[in-house]
């Protein structure tokens, strides 16, 4: 989804009033420096794993020397970042499920952070202070919590299959009209940014409630969400990372 970020933000930048908006603050009259801090933003949603190859940056939003700035959105090494800290406090608060890691936690981690170069990278990172292990450990056992009891609860998982069924068997009946004047089905739309920006949660409620050939399938299957009628689970497998699931089926 990182790269689906990445394409809809270029987008929204491209929008006249976004840009006069932005200008402001990122850049006004100087178009190099406006063109570099939107660059900037963007390789923020989803930084390399290798930002030095062969002892050259590739970053272009911000020199080296500003390197720990892309530690703070997405942690692509050690993946303590604020999109973490937001959504495991925020899921735990919306879901009224109580969790180890609390704002107090996150403040803690903060006010305790320094810049310095990794030796093993050799580029300035954000590092955390040892004395906020506990916070960090307590921010892994609640992300871990947050989705075994809640995020992929067993009634979740089912729904969610139930919906990627519905849409499944829905996806050659409903079409949209591109920009361009080409048709392009429900499975393919993540091909067209307009297209795909135009659809929301009220896809399902259309789909329940149509009554267009071909979409008696899906209206069934989400009547029965509504309605609780919802799969069983029969069987439960776990494997482990590197275990390979055998040629049977259940």
């Amino acid at each position: 989804h990182e790269q689906g970020s990445k394409d809809i933000i270029r987008r929204v930048f491209k929008y006249e009033r976004v840009e006069k908006a932005l200008r402001p603050y990122l850049g006004g009259s100087d178009n190099q420096r406006y063109r570099q801090n939107l660059e900037f933003i963007v390789e923020l949603i989803s930084p390399p794993e290798k930002m030095l190859v062969d002892g050259v940056w590739v970053l272009k939003g911000r020199s080296i020397d500003k390197s720990f700035l892309f530690d703070i959105v997405f942690n692509v090494h050690e993946s303590f970042d604020v999109d973490k800290f937001d959504y495991v406090l925020r899921d735990s608060m919306l879901a009224g499920f109580g969790i180890r890691f609390s704002k107090e936690s996150l403040l803690r981690v903060i006010n305790n952070i320094r810049v310095l170069k990794c030796p093993r990278l050799g580029i300035r990172r954000i590092c955390f202070a040892t004395k906020t292990a506990g916070e960090l450990l307590s921010l892994a056992d609640s992300r871990h919590v947050l989705h075994a009891r809640v995020i992929q609860h067993k009634t979740v998982a089912l729904i969610e299959a139930m919906i990627a069924r519905a849409f499944i068997a829905a996806a050659p009946h409903v079409v949209f009209d591109t920009k361009s004047g080409k048709k392009i089905v429900l499975s393919h739309i993540h091909e067209d940014l307009d297209v795909f920006c135009r659809v929301d949660d009220s896809i399902l409620q259309m789909i329940a409630r149509s009554d267009q050939p071909g979409l008696e399938r899906a209206s069934s299957i989400l009547q029965s969400i509504s309605e609780r009628r919802l799969a069983r689970r029969v069987a439960y497998v776990e494997c482990s990372p590197t275990q390979k699931m055998s040629g049977k089926k259940y």
